[in-house]
């Protein structure tokens, strides 16, 4: 039998190593100038109309403001009411014309019905041989990056959005428990 001074600590691997900030996400927001809030808003309308979308106004603002002033905004109501589509469109008028900005801010999550634990949604740890297994949401990457990208811009970094579709798939308190 071993004793505890026999046993060997587990080996840590950085996880900050491995997930590096995406040139484009380290390059953004130096050139752009600030605008207003009011034309970040019209642009937010305008492109969502350009994208053949018809939402009121008043729902727009209503979550452009949800999204400003909270960690998470959840949207319900009837099937095809383009609560799917909002978080995108929205992500899309913030990126501008920078596609690749939008491909590394937004990430749409179809949530599983089998899924009963965090694992599912973030990834889990094996540990016989003490490493992290990522799940294929690509959520955990995706939160590491914003993680990263805060500590080295501070407030100036930008927003990431994740958008759980059908969020009521699956148990919620399961799967989300992580993060409520």
């Amino acid at each position: 039998m071993l004793k505890d001074s026999q046993i060997p600590p587990p080996q840590v691997h950085p996880i900050r190593q491995e997930i590096a900030l995406p040139a484009i996400l380290a390059k953004h927001g130096a050139e752009r100038p600030p605008i207003g809030e009011e034309e970040l808003f019209e642009n937010i309308v305008s492109h969502v109309e350009a994208c053949g979308f018809q939402y009121r106004r008043l729902d727009l603002a209503s979550f452009h403001i949800a999204t400003k002033v909270s960690d998470f905004t959840i949207l319900g109501g009837l099937s095809g009411t383009g609560k799917a589509s909002l978080p995108g469109l929205y992500s899309q008028a913030l990126a501008g014309e920078e596609a690749g900005v939008f491909a590394e801010r937004f990430l749409a999550v179809d949530v599983s019905p089998s899924w009963s634990s965090p694992n599912d949604l973030l990834g889990h740890v094996n540990l016989l041989d003490h490493t992290f297994s990522p799940s294929a949401s690509g959520l955990f990457a995706r939160l590491a990056q914003a993680a990263l990208e805060a500590e080295s811009k501070g407030p100036s970094s930008g927003m990431h959005m994740i958008c759980l579709e059908e969020m009521n798939l699956a148990q919620v308190e399961h799967y989300f428990s992580a993060f409520i």
